[in-house]
């Protein structure tokens, strides 16, 4: 949507031209996808925690865990009914209706 897009614009990610539910951020090198109110991240355990903030002080959202190393990792997350394992450090969040 618009406004999670407005959401992540204000913090320096980028949009892909090619796909509209896919987002960037070039410094801190996480990616994030989005599929309707759910969101998968990839990232080090330092940017996802700093995205987490990100999420918390832009969207109402619900973390629904981490897979990988670092702090909160776990073997896997399930994102849209599907099991995430950890060969990568990744998050999921689903935002909550407002």
């Amino acid at each position: 949507s618009e406004t999670f897009w407005s959401g992540l614009r204000k913090q320096g990610f980028q949009r892909s031209k090619s796909c509209g539910q896919l987002f960037w951020h070039p410094e801190r090198k996480v990616v994030l996808v989005c599929h309707g109110d759910d969101s998968l991240a990839k990232g080090t355990p330092g940017a996802l925690t700093w995205l987490d903030k990100v999420m918390d002080e832009s969207f109402l959202t619900k973390r629904c865990g981490r897979a990988g190393p670092g702090e909160g990792g776990g073997h896997a997350v399930t994102f849209l009914h599907d099991h995430v394992l950890d060969s990568h450090v990744i998050q999921a969040w689903r935002r909550s209706a407002q």
